[in-house]
């Protein structure tokens, strides 16, 4: 899950609106809303609506309405944040179009890339860091991973 992502965490039958951020020491943590109280009966009703089992601990995708009205402290990006396009380009330039756009998503499902999401919830926008991506490319294991099955030679 991208880092900056806001999703809707239901733990001891109490849903609550957090957002993915770094842990201390690595890995990702949730962080509740600063105003979650404010929202409970809110995301409450989210949940009820799409028949949730709130007795079950889970996480659920965030309405766009409780998204805008969560607050969250501020949160830093990388000091070096590039696009995925051009994390793309730095990583696969030799890559068709397509490829090149499900190798990078590769890279960020399997934790070799972290993404970050900020701005409006209509409209968010993704970031990588280029001192990960130029770390991934500098090494070709990496970079190779998931690419489907080697060929055995005759």
């Amino acid at each position: 899950m991208d880092r900056g992502s806001i999703i809707i965490a239901v733990t001891a039958g109490e849903p609550r609106v957090v957002r993915c951020e770094d842990a201390p020491g690595g890995g990702t943590q949730l962080v509740p809303a600063q105003n979650a109280g404010e929202l409970a009966s809110a995301t409450r009703a989210a949940l009820v609506g799409l028949g949730a089992d709130l007795s079950v601990d889970a996480l659920y995708p965030c309405p766009i309405h409780l998204i805008e009205a969560a607050r969250f402290r501020a949160m830093e990006l990388p000091h070096d944040a590039i696009t995925p396009a051009q994390a793309k380009d730095i990583l696969y330039p030799d890559l068709g179009y397509q490829a090149g756009w499900q190798r990078l998503h590769r890279d960020i499902e399997a934790g070799r890339l972290r993404a970050y999401m900020v701005g409006p919830a209509r409209s968010p926008k993704r970031y990588v860091s280029r001192a990960e991506v130029e770390a991934l490319a500098a090494d070709p294991p990496a970079k190779t991973r998931g690419r489907g099955r080697a060929r055995a030679s005759s």
